[in-house]
């Protein structure tokens, strides 16, 4: 069986579901939506054993930090302050955003989360989302698919990762709830 259909479902210590309180109101996913895929473990499908093997040398400690990312992130939903704000001011706002720089994003948006764009089976707290990037190498990115671009891609997952979670106990600091 390929690896990546074991995971199916987000496993339970990742998924923010398993967080979430009753009086939570999530935003379901489409009928549309696309199933998720965990690329770390679509990755592993390709290439020899020795490949994998040689990999894993390169990628291994992102690897950790990517998913203990994801389990702190799913975690967090918990500390949602009780009563939250639902208006940011212009100054939080700058702060956020420069915050945001500080910790390596290079580019920042705002939007309002379609269902269609949730994956299948999934839920999520709000409707609205950050949208946050982060440049990768171009120098290691020049010969993707390659060692040095591998690395790279899962530097950048794991450093979007930390973002993410700093990002949000700013503002769960500042009142406002997050997943």
């Amino acid at each position: 069986m390929k690896l990546y259909k074991i995971f199916r479902k987000t496993p339970f210590f990742l998924s923010a579901s398993t967080w979430m309180k009753k009086e939570d109101q999530p935003v379901h996913s489409s009928k549309t939506s696309r199933k998720a895929v965990i690329i770390p473990a679509l990755l592993m499908q390709y290439g020899s054993m020795r490949d994998k093997i040689k990999a894993v040398k390169h990628v291994g400690p992102y690897l950790k930090e990517i998913f203990t990312g994801m389990r702190s992130s799913a975690r967090g939903v918990a500390h949602n302050p009780k009563t939250t704000a639902k208006k940011i001011d212009t100054a939080t706002l700058k702060e956020l955003e420069a915050y945001a720089s500080e910790l390596g994003i290079s580019k920042l948006s705002y939007t309002k989360v379609h269902p269609d764009f949730i994956f299948k089976d999934f839920r999520i707290l709000y409707d609205n989302a950050i949208i946050l990037a982060m440049e990768m190498r171009r120098e290691d990115m020049k010969n993707n698919p390659s060692e040095p671009a591998t690395k790279e891609i899962m530097r950048t997952y794991a450093g979007l990762g930390t973002a993410v979670n700093k990002i949000a106990a700013f503002l769960r600091a500042r009142g406002f709830s997050c997943q």
